[in-house]
């Protein structure tokens, strides 16, 4: 009776691990001081720093984008992409809207959303949407419209800069390119973390990729990586998640930053579920801790 008990506890255990996140309850959360911002519409002040100061970062991108096109490309249709990749990287393009939307979802911690900030000016008066979510089906509510103007004030640091750049450079020389993966025991570590301090996934979601080995191989800087989940399958209990740009954060100043070269405003993030640890495994938290590394490796 001993024994099937503690292989009940076992299982009992890691279930509890795979699905803390989808057992959170649902209710009807206050709404994030960001979304109130944008209900009274006017000027929104946002700590990211203005691209416009991130010319290294940007010139960055290009260079990788246009360095992935392919050699078999007519010089018509490369002549295009280089041209696209101006438009793109060339604030306001489409880079400011994939940062203010990283950067509101990051801020909207009570309800499940997508956000997607859209058409800005150059004075970066812009058109926001935000899809209202309920539950980990992606059940609409409702979904809003604002206009609203945007005031970056980030304070630019150069040292910061150049520390994401190497970090960016580093992650393309890893094996994931852009594709990272949560896996085994760092999925413990991220729900024990996370799971009970937010209240919607999407935050979750957005932090996940701080506990991934492929960062914190070369994230030795204190930074703070972010992902702006609106692709990929998100829901019921992180089966996985995409994303079209990510960003860093060093005392809460947000950073522009991308870790694909072949496609630098875009990255994907992956989870690996626990299956089990052995029935043999000693009743110690120090051997299931051990079994889990092994399952990890």
């Amino acid at each position: 009776m001993e024994k099937i008990m503690k292989k009940f506890l076992k299982n009992y255990l890691l279930v509890v691990m795979m699905f803390v996140v989808t057992l959170i309850p649902s209710k009807v959360f206050a709404q994030d001081k960001i979304v109130e911002d944008l209900e009274k519409g006017g000027t929104i002040d946002v700590n990211v720093v203005d691209p416009n100061n991130l010319t290294k970062t940007l010139n960055y991108f290009k260079e990788e984008y246009i360095k992935s096109i392919p050699s078999d490309t007519t010089e018509e249709d490369k002549n295009k992409m280089v041209e696209d990749a101006n438009t793109l990287y060339t604030p306001p393009g489409s880079i400011v809207g994939e940062v203010l939307s990283a950067y509101i979802s990051s801020q909207i911690k009570e309800q499940d959303t997508i956000v997607s900030v859209y058409d800005c000016d150059k004075d970066y008066n812009c058109k926001v949407n935000i899809d209202f979510l309920k539950g980990f089906q992606e059940s609409l509510i409702q979904t809003k419209e604002y206009n609203v103007k945007f005031n970056f004030i980030g304070k630019y640091d150069s040292n910061v800069e150049d520390e994401l750049i190497e970090i960016y450079k580093k992650i393309n020389n890893t094996d994931s390119q852009g594709s990272f993966t949560l896996e085994d025991i760092n999925m413990i570590d991220y729900l024990y973390n996370l799971s009970n301090d937010n209240l919607s996934m999407t935050y979750l979601l957005q932090n996940a990729i701080n506990f991934t080995d492929a960062i914190k191989e070369v994230n030795n800087k204190n930074y703070n990586f972010f992902l702006l989940p609106k692709l990929g399958e998100a829901f019921p209990s992180m089966i996985g998640a995409g994303s079209e740009i990510m960003f860093g954060d060093k005392n809460s100043v947000y950073f522009i930053s991308s870790p694909n070269a072949t496609n630098p405003a875009s990255f994907g993030l992956g989870y690996n579920y626990i299956i089990y640890i052995d029935e043999n495994t000693p009743d110690t938290t120090e051997d299931y801790i051990s079994a889990a590394k092994k399952k990890n490796k």
